[in-house]
């Protein structure tokens, strides 16, 4: 299939493989018989099932932290589903400018090198993070509500030990009561309780992409590209949970997220 247009041009070649199409040939085989120049792997599953094919440039996208992950992988980098850490911190600090105390639960397995950043980059701003370490999605609440009363705003990482149906459901609900803001990273959880969130655009994750593969194929190492964060913010706002907390958000941001204004 020819690509009229897009970042990788119009002689680029694509064929386009759907794990779940497939019978009778595993995905590997598959993939070397057809002796591709380069895998795009969308998803998770996508790139857990190719990872282990040597030789071969890899440019993943739509995973939550494939930069920690395949660091240390030659032939495999792309995108992360996050935007970077450092300028969503930008737009806390600039959303709610009257919140000194930014609050974090983080499993140091999962969030380590996340929350790193983030207090790298709060070290020059007048704002202190208050960032707590959990080990297990069943001592979430509780270590929420240690640090529930110590902060202005609640930040919700992308982070597979805290965030979970029940630990979600409870510290929205402990949030609400102590009148405390939730920044998270998906609009989903806006829309069950969440004040605000910071999102990817994945239009602009696959340009991202695209234009790795095309350094790639255009003869530059896979090593020398690293795997990155997605660069563009799509904010969202459930106004009525604003309203709710007696909460203004700052103009400026109001301005660019999109509104969302049901509260379950």
């Amino acid at each position: 299939m020819k690509d009229s247009g897009g970042v990788l041009g119009p002689d680029a070649e694509i064929v386009r493989l759907v794990l779940s199409d497939l019978s009778g040939v595993g995905p590997q085989e598959y993939i070397r018989n057809e002796e591709p120049d380069l895998v795009l792997a969308i998803g998770m599953d996508a790139l857990e099932t190719v990872e282990n094919i040597k030789g071969l440039p890899i440019v993943y996208v739509m995973i939550l932290d494939g930069a920690g992950r395949f660091s240390d992988r030659e032939n495999i980098t792309g995108v992360s589903m996050v935007v970077e850490p450092e300028k969503q911190l930008e737009i806390i600090c600039r959303a709610f400018p009257d919140s000194e105390r930014i609050g974090l639960l983080y499993d140091p397995g999962q969030s380590g090198e996340i929350v790193r950043r983030i207090q790298e980059a709060a070290s020059g701003k007048n704002t202190s993070l208050v960032a707590r370490k959990v080990y297990s999605p069943e001592n979430v609440p509780a270590a929420f509500m240690l640090i529930r009363d110590e902060i202005d705003v609640f930040w919700m990482l992308p982070d597979l030990t805290v965030v979970g149906p029940e630990t979600v459901r409870s510290m929205f609900l402990l949030a609400m009561e102590a009148g405390r803001p939730v920044v998270s990273f998906s609009e989903k959880y806006v829309e069950l309780g969440a004040l605000m969130s910071i999102g990817v655009d994945p239009y602009d994750m696959g340009r991202q992409a695209g234009r790795m593969a095309e350094k790639i194929l255009a003869g530059k190492q896979v090593a020398s590209i690293s795997g990155r964060d997605a660069t563009k913010a799509v904010i969202t706002v459930n106004t009525r949970i604003a309203e709710k907390l007696g909460i203004v958000i700052n103009e400026k941001i109001l301005g660019r997220a999109r509104s969302i204004e049901q509260v379950r």
